[in-house]
């Protein structure tokens, strides 16, 4: 028993850093315990009246000498298409923006990744961030950044003159990345609460816009193990939802399966072979009132990303 405890003790850890800006064990997938070359901000939302709804973006370099410079892509949920700049972050830099001076009236979700000063991504797996989203119907959430690792840059076929390259979340060029997603805990409307549900497509192209999610594949369970399965169309870059009699269509409906004082939870997975990532959004009673990313169960290491080439 001692043996097989130091053992496990041993094991190199998949979502825990070994130290800052290193790689971590093979077949680590999206964290949001640990930096990273590219990082993932799941939700961002604004309006022209910043009072009614806007988002805080914050980026950290963590590196304690090296400069950082980043190109980020602020991408539509609906059109998939991106918003891009290139920003540089001196060592020990923290930065903060709000989604309104940058991409106002729009619902979507941002990637940071790190380039070099050819403009190629870079293996600098040293940044973190989160977003801080506030929607004018009350709902809000501080939702950490989930970091992709770039694990060889040397693999990415890319330099000084290149238009576009591709990242390749294959487990050996960068991180793989969630293809079945999760919801913990899912609280009934009877008593109050209101959930938003956002799902985003990790595929495509930075350049001519990133690609819809495909049909989704669901099961909505509640707190005695009772299950009904459902599908999603997909559609858009970021598909979105407010759980409820009509979303998702279920047998029984949301508000029987989940009735007053009771809980459940959601799984959902690309039915083709799909990169996911998404957070979840409540607006509750008593001010349980919370958000965070979709928990990710399963992973694929299929997807592709192309993005410009653009020197800082």
């Amino acid at each position: 028993l001692n043996a097989s405890r130091l053992s496990e003790r041993a094991r190199p850890s998949l979502c825990l850093p070994p130290g800052p800006g290193q790689v971590p064990g093979p077949g680590a997938g999206l964290s949001g315990q640990r930096s990273g070359s590219v990082l993932i901000f799941n939700l961002y939302t604004s309006k022209v009246d910043t009072d009614l709804e806007d988002s805080r973006i914050v980026l950290t370099n963590t590196d304690q000498t090296r400069r950082a410079a980043v190109h980020l892509f602020f991408v539509d949920g609906q059109s998939g298409l991106p918003a891009d700049s290139v920003i540089e972050l001196t060592p020990n830099q923290t930065l903060s923006l709000l989604a309104s001076e940058v991409d106002p009236g729009t619902t979507g979700y941002l990637l940071a990744i790190a380039i070099g000063e050819d403009g190629c991504p870079a293996a600098f797996n040293h940044l973190i961030g989160e977003s801080l989203v506030r929607f004018e119907s009350g709902h809000s959430a501080a939702l950490t950044a989930p970091a992709v690792t770039l694990i060889d840059a040397a693999q990415i076929d890319c330099h000084a003159g290149m238009v576009t390259a591709e990242l390749r979340f294959d487990g050996q060029t960068c991180s793989v990345l969630p293809r079945t997603l999760a919801i913990s805990s899912l609280a009934a409307r009877a008593t109050g609460n209101d959930t938003l549900l956002f799902v985003n497509r990790l595929g495509g192209s930075l350049v001519d816009g990133m690609a819809g999610v495909g049909p989704l594949a669901g099961f909505l369970f509640d707190d005695l193990e009772r299950g009904a399965s459902f599908t999603l169309p997909g559609g858009a870059s970021q598909y979105r939802g407010q759980l409820g009699p009509s979303f998702p269509r279920t047998v029984p409906r949301y508000d029987t399966l989940i009735p007053a004082g009771r809980t459940g939870w959601m799984k959902l997975a690309a039915t083709a072979d799909e990169a996911l990532s998404g957070a979840v959004i409540n607006l509750g009673l008593n001010r349980f009132d919370q958000g965070h990313n979709l928990h990710q169960l399963t992973t694929t290491s299929s997807a592709v990303l192309t993005i410009p080439v653009i020197a800082p």
